[in-house]
């Protein structure tokens, strides 16, 4: 049997409060900060890929991207 009280089990400080109210994140690290640097990152390259996409995008009519041996068509809008 388990030596550690359930979230809804009364707090063993007998504060009155249970547990998942009282002591339950005492000795556990904090997850908010390391979630909020996480979003922040992600939105970064998120905002960065969007501007990438963007850019490339503006950047031009496509010519002059095509591979070797292979034309671009401004009619098709493409490579052939």
């Amino acid at each position: 049997m388990s030596t550690t009280p359930g979230r809804n089990d009364p707090c063993p400080c007998r504060s009155g409060k249970k547990y998942k109210r009282c002591c339950y994140g005492e000795g556990r690290p904090a997850a908010t900060a390391t979630s909020k640097a996480t979003m922040i990152f992600l939105g970064a390259v998120l905002l960065l890929g969007l501007v990438f996409v963007t850019i490339s995008l503006v950047a031009g009519d496509g010519e002059g991207v095509c591979p070797p041996g292979q034309i671009f068509d401004p009619a098709h809008g493409h490579c052939h």
